[in-house]
């Protein structure tokens, strides 16, 4: 796959969107992004990462494939080439079970669990762990 830095903030926010990812449209101000990448293929964006730096961190906060190629190793790859020249990452993860394949651990990070706290689906349906890799 290439994949190439992705600049435009509305596209990244329809993609994550459409991936039913939780965002904000003023997600920019709050998440403080250094770097986003994706794939686009005809036209349209098929994959996207983006970390950010918080609480003097580099959080992976959002990756998303496309629902009609997910399970093709996209997701490896893409989460690979975010995090190529990061040395220890945190995650506030929802799929605990693809995280840990690639590398991540539990980790207690109070700073980081504190954004999930305000959210109405937070240990309701939706059980997020922090974790890291590095």
């Amino acid at each position: 796959m290439n994949f190439i830095e992705v600049t435009d903030n509305k596209i990244l926010t329809d993609f994550y969107k459409n991936c039913k990812m939780e965002i904000e449209d003023d997600w920019v101000k709050l998440m403080n992004p250094i770097r986003s990448i994706g794939c686009i293929e005809n036209g349209k964006i098929i994959c996207a990462a983006t970390i950010s730096k918080r609480f003097n961190k580099t959080i992976l906060d959002y990756i998303g494939v496309d629902k009609s190629l997910r399970g093709k190793g996209l997701g490896k790859e893409l989460l690979e080439q975010i995090l190529k020249n990061e040395n220890e990452v945190y995650i506030c993860a929802k799929n605990q079970g693809f995280f840990k394949s690639q590398g991540f651990i539990e980790t207690e990070d109070s700073d980081l669990i504190k954004e999930c706290l305000y959210c109405p689906q937070f240990n309701k349906n939706c059980f997020p762990r922090i974790m890291k890799r590095g």
